[in-house]
């Protein structure tokens, strides 16, 4: 996505890209939901939903306080910190949401069950755990680098969770086994996802 590319922006562009594909040709779809990320400015409904008054003259003041000062010396006030931390939650509701979006017009068009969905990201967020705030990438903490994976693959059955850590380096290789492609990396990382599965074929 575009840099401030909000994620009913995203959601839209998706739906487009797929409504230009061709009936029964094969898609790959990459969809990145910027959106829960600094600042924290989810729309509304979502903007209401966790958080309660507050002094928006002494959130603006917080919010142009220098970012290492914000990260690592945080001494915001108390009712502060507790209402970024619920816009971060309405962001959260704000981007399931728009994927529920995406998810319903697969499902209208009759798409999604015959599609492998992964969903994941690329790091989480640190919220004042051990003393990082509203950043990510300074520290490898279980907030920054535990990150939830969840696959939608019609082989395989009902809903299955695994307990194991597994390195979204090992994700696309897997996938590309399901259609029975090589992997570009020959190395796996972690346990296999997929291992109870039948490849599809292409």
């Amino acid at each position: 996505p575009r840099e401030g590319w909000k994620a009913n922006r995203i959601t839209r562009t998706a739906i487009e890209q797929l409504e230009q594909a061709e009936d029964g040709a094969r898609i790959f779809l990459w969809t990145h939901f910027m959106d829960p990320h600094w600042s924290y400015s989810p729309p509304q409904p979502f903007s209401d939903f966790y958080t309660e008054a507050v002094d928006y003259a002494k959130l603006n003041r917080a919010m142009a306080t220098p970012a290492g000062d914000l990260r690592y010396r945080n001494n915001l006030p108390d009712d502060i910190r507790k209402h970024l931390r619920n816009l971060y939650a309405g962001e959260v509701a704000y981007t399931d949401y728009e994927l529920g979006q995406l998810l319903r017009y697969l499902d209208e068009k009759g798409l999604r069950k015959n599609s492998l969905i992964a969903l994941t990201s690329d790091h989480g967020e640190a919220l004042g755990e051990k003393g990082f705030y509203y950043c990510h990438g300074d520290e490898v903490y279980r907030e920054s680098i535990n990150v939830p994976l969840m696959i939608w693959n019609p082989a395989m059955g009902s809903g299955k969770v695994q307990d194991e850590a597994v390195s979204s380096l090992a994700i696309t290789g897997e996938i590309l086994r399901q259609f029975q492609q090589e992997p570009l990396v020959e190395e796996r990382v972690g346990p296999i996802i997929f291992a109870e599965t039948d490849a599809w074929s292409m």
